[in-house]
């Protein structure tokens, strides 16, 4: 690589030829880092004469704009080859250039965002297209658009059939330690029969319907996140459009319906094995005979209990798979953004299914 230095009215302009590649003997940071120390108002890099480059060429224009823009000094590119500019283009320079600039310590509001950031715009993308999953399941059929009947059952089977067999496991153990947690305080005030309530009302209304949807979004949420992600990077979702078939009435609407379905479902279910465990040890520990723990199991149940978990799990599935399929279409890049995409989906729908449990408890404990 050879260049050339010429000021002019307190700017600089430096002129490049040759090579610039991991070869070149120098490179453009450091004689544009000297004009930064010498106290230039501007700085234009020439790349007229540039011949060849590489990766470690963009690197080092990326580098030096930052540095100029670091010190408040303009650094522009002029006269670069198209090759080049087309390189350039496909770069996030933005987010590059602007993170991280040193010299400023960053607020714990700001670090908090930063953490914050990624769930919530998983939330907004969620939420947008949960609008276009409304419109294609509820209002699409009044325009002739045929549910896909199929994709539905086999997505029904995928995130509710397929997921029992954990669902067993979690909740017998869950039903075993929420009654022996339960004894241990009660048996003090001799009224260890309570645990029955205790048991069943903790299950129907809050950790059935919250257990089985974050199990669902680490199970079923990742797994469609990715599938459509995979989709995504090859092109899969381009050919549909070209095929004149819209990606969310075809991809989306069946997972959101089969998530709202499928996870209630497990919900009731989980919460009647919890039931089952918790009377099998309060049979076998507490000596509690098996018709009175679950007399005791009915005379503390109200319909409202089993209705609010149903609408909980209802809705945490809704979000689980709507946030699901907004990281899996929203996958920009390579593959290596597929598993970022599925982090993602996890992370968000887990503070989504929580915050919804904290509206719909200071709801239904208002009324």
């Amino acid at each position: 690589m050879r260049y050339e230095v010429t000021r002019a009215n307190g700017s600089a302009r430096v002129r490049v030829e040759g090579a610039l590649d991991r070869t070149a003997p120098g490179r453009v940071r450091p004689v544009v880092a000297s004009l930064l120390e010498e106290g230039v108002a501007e700085v234009r890099i020439d790349l007229g004469g540039l011949e060849r480059f590489d990766s470690v060429a963009l690197v080092d224009l990326l580098e030096t704009v930052r540095a100029g823009r670091t010190c408040g000094v303009p650094v522009r590119l002029e006269r670069a080859p198209d090759a080049l500019r087309e390189a350039l283009s496909l770069v996030r320079e933005g987010t590059r250039l602007e993170a991280g600039l040193p010299g400023r310590a960053r607020s714990p509001l700001e670090r908090l965002g930063e953490v914050a950031s990624p769930s919530l715009e998983s939330l907004r993308r969620g939420f947008f297209l949960l609008v276009e999953v409304f419109d294609s399941a509820i209002l699409g059929p009044f325009r002739g658009e045929k549910p896909r009947a199929d994709r539905f059952v086999r997505e029904v089977s995928l995130v509710g059939v397929n997921a029992v067999p954990l669902v067993v496991l979690i909740f017998l153990l869950l039903g075993v330690i929420l009654a022996m947690q339960a004894a241990a305080q009660l048996r003090q005030f001799g009224a260890t029969v309570l645990v029955a309530d205790l048991v069943a009302v903790s299950l129907t209304r809050e950790i059935g319907p919250l257990l089985t949807a974050i199990l669902v979004a680490g199970r079923s949420g990742s797994s469609s996140a990715a599938e459509l992600g995979t989709m995504v990077v090859s092109e899969e979702v381009d050919a549909l459009r070209q095929m004149g078939l819209h990606p969310v009435r075809v991809l989306v609407v069946p997972k959101v319906l089969a998530f709202s379905l499928a996870v209630p479902c497990l919900a009731l279910f989980a919460d009647a094995i919890g039931i089952v465990a918790g009377t099998a040890f309060s049979a076998l520990a507490l000596e509690i005979p098996t018709g009175r723990y679950l007399e005791q199991t009915y005379q503390a149940l109200y319909g409202s209990d089993l209705t609010s978990g149903l609408v909980k799990g209802a809705c945490f599935g809704a979000l689980t798979g709507t946030i699901a399929c907004a990281e899996g279409l929203g996958v920009r890049g390579g593959p290596d953004e597929v598993g970022s995409a599925t982090t993602r989906a996890v992370v968000s729908s887990i503070f989504a299914i929580i915050l919804a449990d904290a509206f719909f408890t200071t709801v239904f404990h208002g009324l």
